[in-house]
């Protein structure tokens, strides 16, 4: 599991919401520590938990160390549905006392101390380096792991209608380009690149959960579609505490319903046209394109019964989705 950080956290909720495109970084940089990183950590608070760190300069990096190349030798994994490494990464030749008990990594988007960190997590055993030893990860012994809220959108029959949206969110960070995934997807992700319709988003809701493998999942009560949000929603931000959010700066307001809808407690985020309405189809490669495959997915913090008559509406500031 891995946490991304303060600083990439509004950046990533930024880019979804369509409020400002995220510049994917030209090259990754895997750092490792023998204390925790934080998702607080700057640029010189993270550097300086890194072996060879001296306060007294402060000195970032001594002890022959220094981050080790990721970006070309890391990427999404479609089977594993995670990011893995598909090559070793070596660090170099541990000098001095030794670099201590290696326990935590970091990503970065540069080699220097005022790099910003993207993402941290730890390894499941620490690994003693001493002087004149090298620290080196296998093949596959890197792995992060997605949050549930980031959809995976996979195993349509169409390439050119799988989004694979954990491997895009990869491919943002600045990792090689997924296996499995049409070498064009990551268009689908950036806004800038994406043709009109891929650049709206709607809302969609349901009685039970928006499941992985696709199928149909909104309320097929009478009147139900999704809500067209695209120009719905704040700027993302952080709290004292370090929570990162991004809410929705306007009512977002669903049809009167023409039918009991029932209880709904679940919500999804459609990226596309809004044609695949409760329409099976659309959970399939003969769908509406990238409407059939939500980006991110949730639960309401309190369910919202709808009954005959009634409209489901969410005021300004009510819908809150969490970076986490």
């Amino acid at each position: 599991m891995a946490i991304l950080s303060d600083y990439f956290e509004p950046k990533l909720l930024d880019h979804m919401f369509n409020k400002a495109e995220f510049t994917r970084p030209s090259s990754l940089y895997l750092g490792v520590s023998t204390t925790a990183f934080t998702e607080s950590d700057n640029g010189i608070t993270a550097a300086a938990k890194e072996p060879g760190y001296n306060s007294s300069g402060p000195t970032y990096f001594g002890s022959n160390y220094s981050r080790a190349t990721l970006s070309s030798k890391a990427r999404y994994d479609t089977t594993s549905k995670s990011i893995k490494n598909y090559a070793g990464i070596d660090f170099a030749e541990a000098g001095g006392s030794g670099w201590g008990d290696i326990e935590y990594w970091a990503i970065f988007d540069g080699t220097g101390s005022t790099a910003n960190m993207l993402m941290h997590g730890s390894f499941t055993a620490a690994v003693t380096v001493a002087s004149g030893s090298q620290f080196r990860i296998g093949t596959g012994d890197l792995e992060i792991i997605f949050p549930t809220i980031l959809n995976e959108a996979d195993d349509l029959s169409t390439s050119s209608d799988n989004r694979f949206w954990r491997g895009q969110v990869a491919y943002l960070l600045g990792l090689n380009h997924p296996t499995g995934i049409d070498s064009n997807a990551n268009n689908y992700f950036s806004f800038a690149t994406e043709n009109n319709s891929g650049r709206f988003l709607y809302l969609g809701v349901s009685t039970t959960a928006f499941p992985d493998s696709l199928s149909a999942a909104e309320s097929s009560g009478t009147n139900y579609q999704r809500v067209y949000v695209t120009n719905s929603w704040a700027n993302a931000s952080t709290s004292g505490s370090g929570v990162t959010t991004i809410s929705n700066s306007a009512a977002m307001s669903f049809p009167e319903a023409g039918s009991d809808w029932g209880d709904i407690a679940y919500w999804a985020i459609f990226r596309g046209d809004n044609t695949g309405d409760y329409d099976a189809s659309a959970y399939t490669s003969s769908g509406s394109g990238s409407s059939s495959q939500p980006l991110l997915k949730g639960t309401l913090t309190a369910s919202k019964t709808v009954n005959t008559g009634d409209v489901l509406r969410f005021g300004q500031g009510d819908f809150v989705v969490t970076a986490s």
